[in-house]
């Protein structure tokens, strides 16, 4: 997610390009670098699709990540539906509705899954999520704490679960509209026990307005780029972060424009492109960004990147999944 206050604007000033980039062009149209790329993503969505098919537990969502009923018209692998998540692709499919350029802002369909297997796979007992945008993530992280308690409690379906005395998942949003969507939709589907939000900017949250007696087990970070190294460092200066907890940081790779910044990659690409095209006329399209914009965050990527792989407080792991994505573990003692 970018920084929500220039999302509505930027959304709109490029909704035109974005159009082009998610398939809504004619194809025969493109031309060298750009029919690759428009290539390239298609094969991406079709991946997508295809895994999000074969992945659970799932809310019902026909068209998945085409959003065309002709890709999937039916409900393949129907007992891999959990309908107690439906509302999670109903507020996705509510916020695309009321302002479609926010399509390539909101996580894919497959990574809310992915935070939700996290969750319940670790069992955190506090979750926190810096800019919660409208809410989209932040329903896949209360949720999968809602599977965890009833799973720990054994709670028998159609039973409700006892839930702690304060919500266990946290989320930090600045935009007055994003907050009210936010706590309606918890409320309407009982959840507002489980997760509530705190209204205002996420590093003043960070350092004034959360409990440190209670630190979070569990921090997803997927906000303004240039603010990285701020959130990630207040979490662990302000003793937010347990010993042991797992920060998630999303967009590590920035569409693929932060590893080509790496002097030894550099060196491979100049040896590349002297008998080949330029590998730079291959990268992933950015949705919501100019070029300029995206060059700028991914410059600011970079420098988290190296951030936290010279911090001796942590650990972590970037995968090239997604738009890249990092697992920093904090370390139970300071080496």
């Amino acid at each position: 997610m970018l920084a929500l206050t220039v999302v509505h604007a930027r959304a709109w000033l490029h909704a035109q390009s974005m159009a082009q980039q998610m398939r809504l062009v004619d194809a025969k149209s493109l031309q060298g670098p750009d029919k690759v790329a428009s290539a390239i993503n298609q094969r991406l969505q079709l991946t997508e699709a295809y895994c999000w098919d074969h992945s659970s537990p799932r809310p019902r969502a026909p068209g998945i990540a085409l959003d065309s009923p002709a890709a999937n018209d039916g409900t393949p692998f129907s007992n891999s539906i959990d309908p107690s998540l439906d509302h999670i692709e109903q507020l996705r499919q509510a916020c695309q509705h009321r302002c479609p350029e926010i399509r390539g802002v909101m996580i894919p369909r497959l990574h809310g899954l992915m935070l939700y297997w996290l969750v319940t796979l670790l069992k955190p007992r506090r979750v926190l999520e810096v800019e919660s945008f409208v809410g989209y993530s932040l329903m896949w992280l209360t949720e999968a704490i809602h599977h965890t308690l009833r799973q720990s409690q054994q709670v028998q379906p159609n039973q409700p679960c006892q839930l702690p005395a304060e919500p266990p998942v946290v989320g930090c949003e600045l935009v007055p509209e994003y907050v009210a969507l936010i706590r309606h939709h918890l409320q309407t589907h009982q959840l507002d026990k489980l997760a509530r939000i705190v209204q205002g900017r996420a590093l003043d949250t960070l350092k004034h307005k959360l409990n440190t007696a209670q630190p979070f087990d569990l921090v997803f970070i997927d906000t303004n780029k240039a603010q990285y190294i701020d959130y990630y460092d207040t979490a662990l200066d302000q003793g937010l972060l347990a010993p042991g907890g797992l920060i998630i940081v999303d967009n590590t790779l920035m569409h693929s424009r932060v590893h080509s910044q790496y002097p030894p990659v550099q060196q491979v690409l100049a040896e590349i492109n002297r008998d080949g095209p330029n590998s730079s006329d291959y990268v992933e399209p950015t949705y919501c960004l100019t070029e300029d914009q995206a060059q700028q965050a991914a410059q600011q990527v970079y420098q988290f990147n190296q951030h936290v792989a010279n911090d001796s407080r942590t650990e972590q792991l970037l995968m090239p999944i997604f738009d890249g994505f990092t697992l920093i573990r904090r370390k139970l003692t300071r080496a």
